[in-house]
């Protein structure tokens, strides 16, 4: 994807977002599908250039290609290069999905938007960190009722933990439970 024009302050547009994604499904009783996949989506290198190079996704998704990205969520797509593996695995009314994904920053200079991070200078790397975001689906009552439970975790790279103003807390983990009930 291209997104070029100008913005409401006047500067030159020219981002771009990339997702490549190749798999392959296995036979077998829980039909396995293990997939790679690359997201790119480009950040601002230089803020005083009069050009904006940070692509805008305009709408976002509660789960993507980077996993969670609701309340958990610590990736979207805005200066992010992400190289991940997925496994996929279904039988009946149970799925499970795992996602593995290895994240750095576009632009070392330009921020990380989800924690609120920038450090100008490029000084703090562009390793974002490593992410495993897992979920459990099953049909209780098929098209009826589902349970769903999953958990995500973020282990922290250099620049989330070096940048200026970074938490020096633990890695972040999230989990959740949720019923949903279809009519």
């Amino acid at each position: 994807m291209w997104q070029t024009g100008e913005t409401g302050a006047g500067l030159d547009t020219a981002s771009a977002f990339v997702l490549a994604e190749a798999g392959y499904q296995f036979d077998g009783d829980w039909s396995p599908r293990l997939s790679a996949q690359l997201v790119y989506a480009s950040g601002d290198e230089d803020a005083g250039d009069g050009e904006w190079n940070r692509f805008d996704s305009l709408y976002g998704l509660r789960r993507g290609v980077l996993g969670q990205t609701g309340i958990f969520g610590p990736l979207d797509l805005e200066n992010i290069i992400a190289l991940g593996a997925r496994l996929e695995v279904a039988r009946g009314p149970v799925g499970i999905n795992v996602l593995v994904q290895d994240v750095s920053l576009a632009s070392d200079t330009d921020r990380w938007r989800r924690a609120g991070l920038r450090d100008v200078t490029g000084s703090s790397g562009d390793h974002v960190g490593q992410v495993i975001d897992t979920r459990l689906r099953w049909w209780i009552k098929r098209d009826v009722l589902r349970l769903e439970a999953g958990a995500a975790v973020l282990f922290k790279g250099d620049f989330a933990t070096d940048a200026p103003g970074a938490p020096q807390d633990d890695n972040p983990l999230y989990s959740y439970v949720m019923l949903t009930r279809s009519f």
